[in-house]
């Protein structure tokens, strides 16, 4: 799904290179293991990730995209065994959004034929021509586009950048508008449900809930470490993938956020990605991110964090009303803050939780209190 104002954060490197195709190629055929990280991130992340890997070789030029590879296996090819299919193929680091990455474990089965029925989906047949809308440290890169590529024989470019407002993933014959604001239907042989989160149900079409998803897609496990994959896949191999979304009645999907983003204000869920959808109309914002902070009397206060446009000096007074003629009083944020820039991972995703430790070491620039004739002093309402 499209995000407001893609050119809203800067386009990032996409760590592509023809040497990046044949060394991850080369690896999967030797049947070890490898790690896909992006320059973007310090060499703290790379020295922690190869002890947590546990792995001896590393290739590495820091000006560009990496692959740690796992044990090379002497480079000699051995025979096929159907136990191959379930083995971990690579081990894919999350973006790291709430922390340091987890280690997700990617086996050959689920990656072939991921990029198999989302090559159909797109109608890629013999020498076709694609351009990768993802770096090849991301999955999408380097699993739909490059063995998308190798095996319909077909002509894969490479872009320098990537702009991840720009990316989508839906099929050439969905409408314009699904196109826009959908993250299409899931791919066949696989299951997706939206439950509400506390209590595991599914919800009904248009209800926002967590989105959990079911197939040979799903990866084996977070790399050593059994609690978290525990606290992920469920005991009926359902994963829950901490993204908020809401279903239509055609299976189509709309992104409404993260799990452990949304902010419980008064006993009221609030979606940060709402919030940020407005503010990203206003003029004076280049940038925005919405968190939760502690708060002795609703347990959860809203703040944002904005990065004004270029020549803009936002006024949080002026931000305060905008909100509040487009969101209900509860919504509104209470608390501003100014960046030049924000922590990004190297997907271009803003790292939250270094916000909300900036907020509480810190504290905010503006802290704008309800006037006693403001429902928001009140209970929360409905919006």
């Amino acid at each position: 799904m499209t995000t407001p104002a893609p050119s809203a954060r800067p386009a990032l490197p996409s760590a592509t290179s023809a040497a990046t195709v044949t060394d991850w190629a080369l690896s999967l055929q030797a049947r070890s293991r490898a790690l896909l990280a992006d320059s973007a991130e310090a060499e703290e992340f790379y020295e922690e990730s190869i002890e947590h890997l546990g792995r001896t070789r590393i290739r590495a030029e820091l000006a560009r995209a990496h692959l740690v590879y796992g044990e090379w296996l002497r480079r000699q090819r051995r025979p096929a065994d159907a136990r191959d299919q379930l083995r971990a193929a690579q081990v894919q680091y999350t973006s790291g959004t709430t922390g340091f990455p987890k280690g997700a474990m990617l086996h050959h089965r689920g990656i072939v034929n991921n990029m198999r029925l989302f090559t159909a989906r797109l109608g890629l047949g013999a020498g076709s021509i694609q351009l990768s809308a993802m770096p090849l440290f991301h999955t999408a890169g380097c699993v739909m586009s490059v063995l998308g590529a190798i095996v319909t024989r077909g002509t894969l470019i490479l872009p320098p950048y990537f702009d991840p407002g720009l990316i989508t993933q839906t099929s050439p014959q969905d409408t314009a508008e699904d196109r826009a604001h959908t993250l299409g239907r899931p791919l066949p042989q696989t299951e997706v449900k939206i439950t509400d989160p506390a209590s595991g149900q599914t919800v009904a079409p248009g209800v926002i809930g967590e989105v959990c998803t079911r197939g040979y897609h799903v990866m084996t496990g977070y790399f050593r470490d059994p609690d978290k994959t525990a606290a992920a896949i469920d005991a009926d191999g359902w994963l829950h993938t901490g993204d908020l979304a809401w279903m239509d009645e055609r299976g189509y999907c709309q992104i409404g956020g993260r799990l452990k983003d949304m902010i419980i204000r008064g006993g009221e869920n609030i979606y940060p990605r709402e919030i940020e959808q407005v503010l990203f109309e206003h003029p004076a914002v280049a940038d925005v991110a919405v968190v939760g902070v502690p708060d002795a009397k609703w347990g959860e206060q809203v703040a944002a964090f904005i990065r004004p446009a270029s020549g803009q000096t936002p006024d949080p007074d002026e931000l305060f009303a905008y909100c509040r003629e487009h969101l209900a009083p509860h919504k509104t944020p209470r608390y501003w803050t100014m960046l030049e820039q924000f922590p990004l991972t190297p997907s271009g995703k803003i790292q939250k939780f270094v916000l909300q430790e900036r907020f509480l070491a810190q504290g905010p620039d503006v802290a704008i209190r309800a006037e006693s004739t403001d429902a928001a002093a009140a209970a929360p309402s409905a919006s």
